[in-house]
């Protein structure tokens, strides 16, 4: 029921067994007036937010018309009533109700959508969790098998067969060691999506980790055609999580190599309150548009070009660096390459510390 014309009766009733648009409500009732229906209107929470109209025989006393604002009126009309004024007014309100009950279905249709979002990423995430841990068993067993196959040729690469299958069980790690990686990113994700992921900060000398895992990615860097160069002061101690930033370094390194091209350059600055880290490639460069999707999980730019990956290494370094309280930048234009800069908060240690 779209409108309400109250003159008698029992009109609260009807007001709180129906949906209204607009109450027209004569002033002068016998039993119960206007403004005292009006008074109980507004203290129920079903009818507080109809709008009313008050009708009236006495003309526009200010007095009488003050007293109906005050409880509540939008407008008054009075009698004699005029039935085009009356439908003009009517038709405002009954399409402000129309329009209202709209937005709540909308709305209601928005909130269900946006818990079956929800529902599917949790669902998402346990099964990437779930995948992660089911895939982490057998590869640490592949590992070890190779690990141990390896051991038990030893020195016997002359003997025939022997060297082809050493070939064999290299490439066999190095697939596995490609899957290893892949692996932990899942997990990292599930963990950063659940809230479980947790920064442990320690004191270590940044410039010492960079270098220990450029070192470990040399060959990384030549086999993809990279010639790596660094430079990094001496001092850079501070209190960071050690095994998450050289996580945040080895994707960073990884990423050149594998988009990048030409030269790799790291480059460490100390500033008063913060290191600046920024790692550099000579690679196709990425485009404005691209600079924050990379950023986003399961987010590849090169997809097309058949590069291996899930899309999520620079997700997590993002999440890695935001949880240390810094933050990360990529600089970059088509066919320029790119520079990562992440920045760190960092009190330098004192002497006697």
């Amino acid at each position: 029921m779209a409108l309400a014309a109250l003159l008698a009766g029992e009109p609260l009733e009807l007001l709180l067994e129906h949906d209204f648009a607009l109450a027209l409500i004569d002033v002068q009732m016998p039993g119960m007036n206007g403004f005292e229906l009006a008074e109980l209107m507004r203290g129920a929470a079903r009818t507080r937010s109809i709008p009313i109209i008050f009708v009236t025989a006495d003309g526009p006393d200010q007095a009488r018309v003050f007293k109906g604002y005050e409880a509540g009126a939008v407008d008054f009309l009075f009698k004699p009533l005029s039935a085009h004024v009356v439908r003009s007014k009517v038709r405002v309100f009954v399409e402000l109700y129309q329009q209202r009950q709209i937005l709540k279905q909308q709305l209601e249709a928005l909130q269900k959508s946006e818990e079956a979002a929800r529902n599917a990423l949790e669902v998402r995430n346990r099964f990437i969790s779930i995948a992660g841990h089911e895939l982490r068993t057998p590869l640490t067993v592949l590992r070890l098998q190779l690990s141990m196959a390896k051991r038990k040729l030893g020195n016997h690469f002359t003997l025939p067969g022997v060297a082809e299958g050493a070939q064999l069980l290299d490439q066999l790690e190095r697939q596995v060691e490609r899957l290893v990686p892949l692996v932990d990113e899942m997990l990292d994700v599930a963990r950063i999506q659940s809230g479980k992921l947790e920064i442990r900060p320690e004191r270590f000398d940044m410039t010492a980790l960079i270098k220990d895992v450029l070192e470990r990615f040399l060959p990384l860097l030549d086999e993809a055609g990279c010639e790596a160069s660094i430079d990094c002061p001496d001092g850079a101690v501070g209190s960071w999580d050690r095994f998450r930033i050289e996580q945040v370094i080895s994707n960073l390194l990884s990423n050149a190599a594998r988009h990048g091209g030409g030269a790799v350059h790291v480059h460490l600055r100390c500033e008063p309150d913060a290191v600046e880290l920024r790692v550099s490639d000579q690679g196709p460069g990425i485009s404005p548009e691209d600079r924050q999707r990379i950023f986003q999980p399961f987010e590849r730019i090169d997809a097309e070009r058949g590069q291996a990956g899930l899309g999520l290494g620079l997700h997590i370094v993002r999440q890695i660096v935001e949880m240390h309280g810094g933050s990360i930048d990529v600089e970059s234009a088509p066919g320029s390459g790119a520079t990562f800069v992440v920045r760190l908060p960092w009190e330098p240690v004192k002497a006697g510390d």
